[in-house]
């Protein structure tokens, strides 16, 4: 599982690792890095009402210490626990009417908690959701299903939400496992060797970035590596050019040091 994690963690990072490459190859001022901008929402659900979803006791110090690692990296920073259901949707919405109007705008958002998924054989789909306090615990049954998804944020509202903003940039990192998509996967590109013009290409593009710990079938730990690898990678251990640069910096290739922030 562990291994699974690192190999998810370093996928979701490429998108913030190639805007990097453009930001730190300008080689702005702090004050004028956007990549040393933007504005960070994180909740930790680790109480439930219903007893049978079990007590992440881990969550409130590893949100805490997420909020910590960011500064520096985001201009406003949020942090929520134990949220119900409804308040969750709502700080959701609120954050991306408060931030995302604005076309350049980096937003991330991080959810750590319980997640699950619906099967539904009549569309042959499974629907991931994320849980607040009051979310009943399922059971496999039709009717706890019914009841769980009342008191759940379903990703089919949270992609409503990522779409309608006009944000340039959302990271989405879900601390939980569910199986289920946002948006219809494209198919691998043919990679190609990045440069100044490319990455300054791919930058000017909107992104929206999304990511789960776990699948439906996956255990995730209840003392998760994700924030230790989330933080480890923002602050350089994701850029695996900055040996290459070293090398060509003489030969005017890539600048010293390329953080992936």
């Amino acid at each position: 599982m562990k291994g699974n994690l690192l190999h998810i963690v370093a996928l979701a990072l490429a998108a913030m690792l190639w805007s990097g490459l453009w930001a730190e190859a300008q080689t702005p001022s702090a004050s004028d890095d956007p990549l040393r901008h933007g504005h960070a929402l994180l909740i930790g659900i680790s109480k439930y009402d219903d007893r049978h979803w079990s007590t992440l006791d881990d969550v409130p110090l590893q949100v805490e210490e997420l909020k910590r690692g960011l500064q520096g990296h985001f201009d406003t920073i949020e942090t929520y626990q134990d949220l119900d259901s409804y308040t969750i949707r709502r700080r959701l919405e609120q954050f991306l009417q408060s931030y995302g109007d604005e076309p350049t705008s980096r937003l991330f958002i991080y959810y750590a908690g319980h997640g699950y998924t619906e099967l539904v054989p009549e569309r042959n789909e499974r629907r991931g959701y994320i849980t607040g306090t009051d979310t009943p615990a399922v059971d496999g049954t039709a009717t706890g299903y019914d009841a769980a998804r009342h008191r759940s944020i379903s990703m089919g509202q949270i992609r409503e939400l990522l779409v309608d903003s006009r944000a340039k940039s959302i990271f989405v990192l879900f601390d939980s496992c569910f199986a289920g998509t946002i948006f219809t996967d494209r198919s691998p590109q043919e990679q190609q060797p990045l440069s100044r013009d490319i990455v300054a290409q791919l930058i000017e593009k909107p992104a929206r970035d999304i990511i789960t710990a776990g699948s439906s079938s996956q255990t995730v730990p209840a003392h998760s590596p994700i924030p230790d690898l989330f933080l480890a990678a923002i602050n350089g251990e994701a850029d695996p050019y900055r040996a290459v640069s070293e090398r060509t910096e003489s030969v005017g290739g890539f600048p010293n040091q390329l953080v992936s922030d």
